[in-house]
């Protein structure tokens, strides 16, 4: 949970990043996207269109969201995460109820447009690795 004074950075904060953003796409032709996939692999959380995806979903709804972009089935994302089938539609359902979507492919798309991306090939391969052989 952010403090009284990181909730009052944060609109200043999303507002500055948000024109850097804008100055770099109208300056280097970077399409927003792949802007935004560059900011993801450096670690950098961005919520596109004015909504802070942090305030909206909490952090194992977002990697239960990343993993559904991911196009990984409900039995997937309850062994990646390690938590059971049953935890994972819970998360689901409250997922799709927050970002006010009602299928999968809705969820990708919103996702997407919100920076909520899948991980990289090379990142999942590890993740994967990490989990069977780990």
């Amino acid at each position: 949970m952010r403090t009284m004074a990181q909730q009052q950075r944060q609109p200043s904060l999303t507002a500055d990043v948000r024109l850097l953003a804008d100055d770099v796409v109208q300056i280097s032709g970077v399409p927003i996207d792949t802007l935004a996939d560059i900011l993801y692999r450096a670690g950098v959380e961005v919520a596109m269109h004015g909504v802070a995806v942090r305030d909206k979903l909490s952090d194992r709804e977002v990697d239960v969201l990343r993993l559904i972009a991911e196009g990984r089935s409900n039995a997937e994302i309850a062994t990646a995460l390690r938590i059971s089938a049953h935890t994972v539609k819970g998360y689901v359902r409250s997922t799709y109820r927050k970002i006010e979507v009602t299928s999968r492919p809705q969820a990708m798309s919103w996702a997407l447009r919100h920076g909520v991306h899948a991980d990289p090939p090379a990142k999942r391969r590890a993740f994967m690795v990490s989990t069977f052989w780990g």
